[in-house]
């Protein structure tokens, strides 16, 4: 059954399957889907809508009712979704909406408070980057440090780091002659060059980037009820285990005082196995 399901889906266009994903995602966290929400989303013709509703309902049928009374689907009562709705993507779509911010119209599908971002990259300096990451080409930059000040560099990117504070870049640097993290916000006048980078200056050189370590995670010793830890941490109830870059991010270590407020408390244990 999952496997003529699967194929079914796979036969059908890119487009067909994102509408019907659509569908499937307005159930799933709505309860609920009309045509116009098909026609607002994806500028289809009402007919086109229908088609769509039609053959959700044609390939799942336990999925979705319709009622009569208000013209609206429904979510059925043995709903189980077609698609995998990842929890990050989930999380944007409902506090930001859906697009590529073009036209500058997306809503929040319903009402939620993030925190401001206090560190935000401009996008003249991100986009530069972000050509050189694509096209594997070096970067001049005029970068400010803490440690040394305003200087020029020549990078050669190949990542983005999020570290849930603020934007960096993973690059060698030309200057240093060493692989370093570089804060975007802190990159000016970022150019292009068309040149091809060195062989020691590519990824597979970065030793510390390429370093997978393995982290066992165990709520804190002093944590009162390590069942609530666990369940902020879903994956600590199937594997407690988890793999890291050993460079990005910083790392909690053993002995840190629980937060009184709830934040995350964790274990990081000692014996963490290096690939």
């Amino acid at each position: 059954m999952l496997g003529s399901l699967s194929k079914r889906l796979e036969d059908l266009s890119l487009v067909q399957r994102e509408r019907l994903a659509y569908i499937d995602f307005r159930l799933y966290f709505f309860g609920e889907i009309g045509r116009p929400d098909l026609i607002e989303r994806f500028g289809v013709a009402p007919a086109g809508a229908t088609r769509d509703l039609a053959l959700y309902r044609e390939i799942a049928p336990h999925n979705i009712t319709f009622d009569g009374s208000n013209k609206i689907y429904r979510i059925g009562q043995e709903f189980s979704p077609l698609f995998e709705h990842a929890s990050l993507r989930v999380l944007s779509a409902l506090s930001l909406g859906f697009g590529d911010g073009v036209n500058g119209s997306m809503q929040a599908l319903l009402p939620c408070e993030s925190p401001a971002a206090l560190s935000i990259p401009k996008m003249d300096v991100l986009a530069t980057i972000c050509r050189g990451i694509h096209a594997k080409r070096p970067v001049a930059i005029r970068y400010y440090s803490m440690s040394s000040g305003e200087s020029e560099r020549v990078i050669v990117p190949f990542a983005l780091v999020d570290t849930g504070m603020r934007w960096h870049v993973r690059a060698f640097d030309r200057k240093s002659r060493e692989f370093r993290d570089f804060v975007v916000t802190r990159i000016e006048a970022p150019t292009l060059l068309y040149e091809e980078p060195q062989a020691n200056e590519r990824q597979d050189n970065d030793i510390q980037w390429t370093r997978i370590v393995e982290l066992d995670f165990v709520p804190h010793p002093s944590v009162e009820r390590p069942d609530i830890i666990k369940m902020d941490y879903r994956r600590c109830h199937a594997d407690p285990r988890a793999q890291f870059n050993q460079e990005p991010g910083r790392q909690a270590r053993p002995g840190n005082a629980p937060d009184q407020e709830g934040e995350p408390v964790l274990l990081w244990h000692e014996g963490a196995h290096r690939r």
